[in-house]
């Protein structure tokens, strides 16, 4: 998907739509004194669940420019931190992102993560490539093919066409546990080798600036730029 992106084939990206539908109950909240307060969790739904898919937007969006936000305590008791965000992200390149995260959702759905632009879309769910369709690669077979359409009425799903034999699975783990094997395995031959990870540190320092630009716009009722909240944090040049 982010390889698509980079290569345009879907036009120019105008939104996107992440929503992260979880359930915890309130003994998760209770096992823990750590659990739900901001001085040890550092945030709820969204800095605790939330903010993975929060870093995977940024990775195919860009830039963070502005954030806009509400949160609230829903479904929980004795919590300091919310259990529900919704925020709108304005991105560098113009486009628009809506970004939900609960642990209100009984009893748990998906995580879900909407690309879209003018020449073509995509939907992750809880991991997988769920749909995929490029107008570029819809013209393609139509050149190739007397019989295929390539019009506005084409919603075909590609995505057996873009990733062949079912990449990705994992049957046995389920996909949470097969994305932090392979981030352990990214970092221990990024040490080994002396590369750069696949996620470092500004792609890090990026995602909690937004998250913090979250927070801040709900205990604010007013817009706040991810710039504002990284030169708050003083980051010394490397």
């Amino acid at each position: 998907m982010r390889d698509a992106i980079t290569a345009g084939r879907f036009g120019r990206v105008t939104s996107a739509v992440a929503t992260v539908s979880w359930w915890r109950s309130q003994g998760y909240y209770d096992s823990g004194a750590w659990r739900g307060t901001w001085e040890l969790d550092g945030g709820g739904a969204l800095m605790n669940q939330g903010v993975h898919t929060v870093d995977l937007l940024l990775w195919f969006l860009g830039t963070p420019v502005e954030v806009m936000a509400l949160t609230g305590l829903l479904a929980h008791e004795r919590v300091e931190v919310e259990d529900t965000v919704a925020a709108v992200v304005r991105f560098e390149s113009g486009a628009l992102a809506t970004l939900h995260a609960t642990t209100a959702a009984y009893p748990g759905l998906s995580v879900r993560l909407q690309v879209l632009g003018d020449a073509g879309s995509a939907v992750i769910d809880d991991d997988r490539l769920r749909y995929f369709h490029s107008k570029e690669l819809a013209e393609a077979e139509a050149a190739g093919d007397a019989g295929v359409s390539a019009d506005q009425g084409d919603r075909s799903d590609q995505t057996a066409r873009v990733l062949p034999g079912g990449e990705g699975a994992d049957t046995a783990h389920g996909p949470m546990f097969t994305g932090h094997a392979r981030q352990y395995r990214d970092i221990v031959e990024a040490i080994r080798t002396g590369r750069r990870p696949g996620v470092g540190l500004d792609d890090a320092l990026l995602a909690l600036a937004t998250v913090r630009a979250v927070y801040e716009s709900a205990r604010t009722g007013a817009p706040v730029k991810v710039a504002d909240v990284l030169e708050a944090v003083k980051v010394p040049a490397r």
